[in-house]
């Protein structure tokens, strides 16, 4: 079976198939684990943000003792929504948080817990809070009420009508800003219990964030969190701090990205994605001068050679070829951008 590697959605790559920034992964590595900071990597669109942090991340982040991870969706936070952000970031606390504590993922929990006589009365207890916490979080249109009906405590019933009563110690109806913070508060005091001494949640462009309606909330409790041990590294594109500039107050340590300095990163990517099942293209496919035409054309952006390199993949197992020559990899970059190049 032969497969285009190059094809593959960034979000979706393998760490291990990421070329290698380690400037700037040293520089994360010193802001995030060593000043323990709030970062963000700022970068134009397609030059590699979510990629580094991606290898960042599996060079020294997975498997530290202590430390646990959140993923934060950005872009499901609507503009409108003025707690969007802190909504967003409970539900992933929620989430990360079952696992730690039950040793079961969320979406298992009540089967796992109902099935599971021998978990302790404690354990069911805290259970039963993430999934009330979760739910809540959705949506403040709903208010809800239980009954004990299961050996894990609790069925859920929820009704459309807008509450504003306590139900077993959680606020129903619309949250505020300061319900939002109350509830991060115990879930994050809740976790050193279980040897989670600190937090890093990770987010994909915090342009999706509602700047104008979020800032003064953001300023205000950021500090908060940072007291709580939960930290942000957010990528961000130029120009998101001129729009919000009271956050640059949030995020004082920053890492710019910016295209490749040599074309020694086309080797490394042809190198590292060599290895793909099936993919004809590698280091031995393309030239010292056909690298050089894509260097020239996508002037280090790792987006363009990403772009040219798929195509010249294509072109490979179109004509089950094992190299091409400069002219093909003309007519490659020809085919994708309006450019002329003359070869001497």
């Amino acid at each position: 079976m032969h497969i285009n590697p190059f094809t593959i959605d960034t979000a979706k790559i393998e760490a291990t198939r990421i070329v290698d920034r380690s400037s700037e992964i040293e520089a994360l590595r010193k802001k995030v684990i060593e000043w323990q900071q709030n970062v963000l990597v700022i970068g134009d669109y397609g030059i590699g943000k979510t990629c580094l942090l991606k290898k960042f991340r599996h060079q020294h982040v997975t498997g530290q003792a202590g430390l646990l991870v959140l993923e934060l969706q950005m872009q499901w936070i609507t503009r409108e929504d003025q707690f969007g952000f802190l909504r967003e970031i409970n539900k992933r606390i929620v989430l990360a948080a079952c696992k730690v504590v039950t040793g079961h993922p969320f979406e298992d929990l009540e089967d796992r817990l109902r099935n599971s006589p021998t978990v302790p009365d404690l354990i069911k207890k805290e259970a039963r809070w993430f999934w009330d916490i979760y739910f809540r979080l959705r949506s403040d249109s709903l208010s809800f009420s239980y009954e004990r009906s299961t050996e894990a405590g609790a069925a859920l019933i929820a009704s459309g009508k807008l509450s504003e009563k306590s139900s077993k110690g959680l606020i129903v109806g619309p949250l505020k800003g300061s319900d939002h913070l109350d509830i991060s508060r115990q879930l994050l005091q809740l976790l050193p219990k279980y040897g989670v001494s600190r937090l890093i949640a990770f987010g994909d462009e915090a342009n999706h964030m509602n700047e104008a309606l979020e800032v003064d909330v953001l300023q205000s409790y950021l500090e908060d969190f940072a007291g709580l041990n939960l930290q942000f590294v957010f990528t961000a594109r130029p120009g998101f701090l001129e729009r919000a500039n009271q956050l640059a107050e949030c995020f004082t340590e920053r890492v710019n990205l910016t295209p490749f300095e040599s074309s020694a990163a086309i080797n490394d990517l042809l190198e590292v994605n060599s290895v793909a099942q099936g993919n004809p293209l590698n280091k031995g496919s393309l030239s010292d001068d056909c690298i050089a035409l894509i260097w020239l054309v996508s002037n280090g952006s790792p987006k363009h050679i990403q772009r040219i390199l798929a195509a010249c993949c294509d072109l490979l197992l179109e004509k089950c070829k094992q190299s091409l020559t400069p002219s093909e990899v003309v007519a490659v970059i020809s085919s994708l951008y309006d450019v002329r190049i003359e070869l001497r």
